[in-house]
């Protein structure tokens, strides 16, 4: 990993001296010192070097072997003094790199390296520690980031190091690469996500299966470092972070160093474990490939002991599923254990102790031995696959084996309910709780009401009176009315509350506060209703605060707040969206303390208890309905009609008590494809365009020329920069481009996995932190997928800006993203489809995600946008509009054509803009009527040679609706949205299957019309 210094690009004659000197700096005096012996780095002595070069050479990613092709045996040709820095995933985006690293920093860089292993005297935690801090210290002293190579600058010297590192585990038993790349992935996530009723459910099963991924993925990073696993990367990993930080804790290191990779957890993976306890997000996917050594190297670890080499890798693939199961095994254990505790019981009261009953019952069915998710595994060895080519091949060739074996294994889909012993369960009649009354009883057993697969355990009264006999009736938010649950479904809804998630979470990753997670946790659940409800919260607190500046009108206000929610029944435990978290911040600051507390009291209250139900309330022994909503729309009356009181209250500002939120779901489009190198697909970047612009200098010229045909034009330039042999050497580099043209792909380095999987965990931790800003709840973030829960409100702002920062995060540094002077590359023209759904709350939240998906594969995904010549496949988002009586949806593309980079999600912009003027008053909303009812003949215009038609009749409809009294401004802003509508016109969407195009401009103004109806929905 010191094989190469940071500053290589400016140390080019010395880089090797100055890599043997920072290496020295940073390790003497610590546990790794026996590396650096007369400063020089050694493999207990200089093997250790030899491999290093040997893994720099298997790590290269294709532009290094182009140009080592070019030049032959003299590496040195073809030098390049200009430092710049390109994306490895399209490098026609590059940056040049001006400031040149200063020499005391790059000092301090070592220095503050050393400091915080040097008192780690266990080897394997100093290397977890050096490398959890090796590129975040260099990025915290403010120091630019220099490519491996200045005449190939894909990827940054971190990158390559970081890859080679990797990379030596395959190298450790002499000059043949001898190790294991190991395939593990969880299936059926998709499945056991969306199998929820309540938002609690759908987060506790997408952390869940990220933690039980991690736990597993974790044998193998604690025991061999953090380099064995490609993708996922541990740089940058919230759950790297914390396991890490738990680990130093458990082994007494000391507070200064623990404390230090806090900060660096803070800053680089968004995560500070004292403010959050547990990493906020499941950004860990459920599937991860592993670089390891050979099996008897592993043999050698403690961790391994019980591996059986004499079956090879099938010992290895079977020591991967006992573990698992080993892991759910405990975690099952865990919560049985924990509703004995006083504190559980004290919650759930008499459903504590059936619960515990009940899952011990079911572990002579297997419930404790089968984890909820399948496991697949798939181990492949490099001495068993007779690889004989070039060694840039290797890794991409023992990539192709995988996917050949993963392709085999995805013939046979497994589920969990096929390996539990389910007849023997049923033979009986299945124990429930409460017990069934007899004519239920002959039904036999239930199905889960969440699942729907399994027979259910807890089966929940429908009637309410019956249903206060067994629970509180403050615990029905949490288990409603009817409800019924299998194990699998039970333990989920149990990891709701902190008192049993946290000794879960403390299994799985570890500890990494002093505070214990169950105390510091406090995870509160929101529900559907609070998504839906946050904007009027946030618009409606925020205006009345205003009434602090006179404490006689807050005092008043308090009591009509009071007497509303006085009558609520609230929840046995308040829920707190991110979003709410920060308004109660604002309100504790008040100097009215009545008003605060009514609040306050508000803002805790669940969103549906203090909105939405309707009441039984008893009055004078008689029964009376008591509608919250009424009640609320009664209070903003009151302030209306107030004189004073609505002098400091705009309710204009107010938004509506709206009953509909959205589902937001997102993947990068050919994502399978991007990891295999398949560019054009991936990046929309031809082979030739790729070489071409990868390497700089007059080697990119010689390329350039070779890919061009100039071929005596190259053989001139080689041989005038003293390339031996030139003409072979340019037909041996022809070879190799047609070659990589034939397939259509680069070979793919672990260099550019190391830089992909980078990028791909920034984009997670910016995804969460984009949707906490539009004030949603991030149920996972992959990097390339996602799913979220959002107002309506925010909802296409949200998919604007994901989208937008998921291609070029930074404006003014197109491909890249930085983070003070240090670039990292992103996915420039990779592209994402989306679906958002947006739907009521009290529709099924299982049926609305799983539609929500449909939609992404089967029609965003599906897409393809044409206009005259060209086209651009999938970048599309479907929005569907769910009211309780139907369902309509749209599609919309999210990039254009021709000019992918430019506009990214230009429609959202557009409705977005379109709604703002008319709530601010410069259109009537009878312009998306009109817009509407005329969508057939707009669309019977949209065709080539009818222009002028199609502008004079939408420049009629915009001059109709405008309700700007300055006519001359009107005419103006009606003006640029014809150009602006018009530009698209001729834009067609084409499907599989579909006989004729559909129009981009009807799909507009639907989209328009749907949008309207989930802002306004008030069912």
């Amino acid at each position: 990993m010191l094989h190469d210094p940071p500053n290589k690009a400016w140390r080019l004659r010395d880089h090797r001296e100055e890599a043997r000197k920072i290496a020295s700096e940073i390790l003497k005096g610590t546990s790794l010192e026996y590396l650096v012996e007369k400063g020089k780095i050694i493999a207990i002595a200089d093997e250790m070097e030899r491999i290093a070069k040997q893994a720099d050479i298997y790590a290269s990613s294709v532009d290094r072997w182009l140009l080592s092709k070019l030049v032959g045996e003299d590496y040195s040709l073809f030098p390049v003094e200009d430092v710049k820095l390109k994306n490895i995933f399209n490098p026609k985006f590059y940056q040049s790199i001006r400031e040149r690293p200063a020499e005391n920093y790059v000092n301090k860089f070592a220095e503050s390296l050393n400091n915080l292993i040097r008192h780690i005297r266990d080897p394997r935690l100093a290397y977890h520690v050096l490398y959890a801090s090796y590129e975040p210290i260099w990025i915290e002293l403010g120091l630019p980031s220099g490519p491996a190579d200045t005449r190939a600058p894909t990827h940054t010297v971190f990158d390559h190091n970081y890859a080679t590192a990797s990379m030596m585990n395959w190298l450790l038993k002499g000059r043949e690469p001898d190790g294991i790349l190991l395939y593990i992935d969880l299936g059926r996530v998709q499945r056991f996500i969306s199998s929820s009723r309540k938002l609690r459910d759908l987060w506790v099963s997408s952390y869940l299966a990220s933690a039980l991924a991690w736990r597993l993925f974790w044998i193998f990073v604690r025991a061999l470092g953090p380099d064995v696993m490609v993708l996922p990367t541990c740089r940058g990993n919230p759950f790297y972070y914390h396991s890490l930080i738990s680990e130093l804790i458990a082994n007494g290191i000391d507070e200064s160093v623990i404390n230090e990779i806090k900060k660096i957890s803070a800053k680089i993976a968004g995560y500070d474990p004292e403010k959050d306890i547990i990493p906020r997000y499941a950004v860990v996917p459920v599937t991860a490939t592993f670089i390891l050594p050979s099996l008897d190297v592993l043999k050698e670890f403690e961790e391994f002991r019980e591996l059986d080499v004499n079956k090879g890798v099938k010992g290895l693939e079977e020591f991967v599923e006992k573990k698992y199961e080993e892991i759910w095994r405990e975690i099952y254990g865990l919560v049985v254990k924990t509703l004995e505790t006083e504190t559980v019981k004290n919650r759930l009261g008499d459903l504590a102790v059936k619960a515990r009953e009940l899952l011990e019952e079911c572990r002579k069915y297997g419930f404790d031995k089968v984890p909820p998710l399948p496991l697949r595994v798939i181990a492949l060895s490099t001495s068993e696959n007779g690889f004989k080519g070039e060694r840039y091949m290797l890794y991409h060739h023992m990539l192709e084996l995988l996917r050949d074996r993963e392709n085999e294994r995805k013939l046979y889909k497994s589920s969990p309910e096929e390996r539990l012993e389910l007849t023997k369960m049923t033979l009986q009649p299945v124990k429930t709780w409460p017990e069934p009354k007899e004519a239920e009883r002959r039904k036999g057993f239930e199905y889960c009401s969440v699942c729907g697969r399994l027979p259910a355990i807890i089966v929940l009264p429908s009637d309410e009176e019956e249903y206060g006999k067994y629970l509180d009736l403050k615990l029905e938010p949490i288990f409603s009315m009817g409800e019924r649950l299998c194990p699998y479904c039970l333990i989920k809804r149990l990891l709701s509350f902190s008192e049993i998630l946290g000794p879960v979470v403390d299994h799985l990753l570890g500890r990494a506060s002093k505070k214990r997670t169950s105390e510091g946790l406090k995870l509160k659940f929101p529900s559907v209703s609070d998504v839906a409800l946050i904007p009027f919260k946030r618009s409606f607190v925020e205006n009345v605060m205003k009434l602090d500046k006179d404490q006689r009108l807050a005092e008043e206000l308090a009591v009509w707040i009071n007497e509303i929610l006085q009558k609520l029944v609230k929840s046995e435990e308040d829920s707190v969206m991110p979003a709410e978290r920060d308004l109660l911040e604002k309100v504790k600051k008040m100097k009215s303390s009545r008003l605060a507390e009514e609040l306050e009291s508000m803002l805790l209250t669940d969103s549906e208890a203090a909105f939405l139900r309707t009441y039984r309330l008893k009055r004078d022994e008689k029964e009376e309905m008591f509608s919250p909503r009424r009640e609320w729309l009664k209070l903003l009356e009151r302030i209306r009609k107030h004189e004073e009181m609505s002098k400091y209250v705009n309710l204009k500002e107010i938004e509506g008590l709206n009953t509909y939120y959205v589902i937001a779901k997102c993947d990068a489009d050919n994502m399978g494809k991007i990891i295999r190198g398949k560019v054009k697909e991936g990046f929309r970047i031809t082979v030739e365009e790729y070489l071409s612009n990868a390497l700089e200098g007059e080697a990119r010229e010689v390329v350039k020329a070779i890919i061009e045909g100039r071929l005596q034009q190259a053989v001139k330039i080689c041989g005038g920069a003293g390339v031996r042999d030139p003409e072979d050497r340019v037909n041996e580099v022809e070879g190799f481009i047609k070659s990589l043209k034939e397939k259509g792909e680069i070979i793919i380095a672990l260099s550019y996995h190391s830089a992909l999987s980078r990028a791909l965990m920034a984009n997670a931790i910016r995804d969460a932190e984009i949707v906490k800003k539009h004030d949603g709840i991030t149920v996972y973030a992959g990097g390339d997928d996602l799913l979220a829960l959002v107002p309506v409100k925010n909802s296409l702002k949200m998919v604007y800006e994901l989208r937008k920062k998921f291609s070029f995060p930074s404006e003014d540094l197109k491909g890249f993203e930085k983070i003070k002077n240090y670039l990292i590359p992103s996915l420039a023209t990779a592209s994402r489809s989306f679906s958002i759904y947006i739907t009521h709350y009290m529709f099924p939240l299982y049926t609305a995600i799983s539609r929500s998906g449909e939609l992404l594969e089967d029609e965003a995904k599906e897409s393809v946008w044409v206009k005259e010549d060209e086209k651009i496949e999938k970048d599309t988002i479907a929005l569907a509009y769910s009211p309780r009586g139907g369902e309509q949806y749209v599609v919309l593309p999210l990039s254009n054509i021709g000019d992918p980079e430019r506009n990214l999600a230009r429609s959202l912009g557009d409705i977005d803009a379109i709604i703002s003027e008319i709530e601010e008053g410069r259109f009537s909303v009878s312009l998306i009527y009109d817009l509407y009812n005329s969508r057939e003949t707009l669309k019977k215009l949209s065709k080539k040679g009818r222009e002028a038609l199609l502008e004079m009749v939408i420049r009629d409809i915009f001059r109709r609706n405008c309700e700007m009294q300055d006519k001359q401004q009107c005419e103006k802003v009606a003006e640029a949205w014809v150009r602006r509508l018009v530009e698209s016109y001729s834009l067609q969407r084409w499907k599989k299957r579909d006989k004729e195009p559909g129009s981009y401009m009807e799909q507009f103004i639907l989209a328009l019309k749907l949008y309207r109806s989930g802002l306004r929905g008030v069912e």
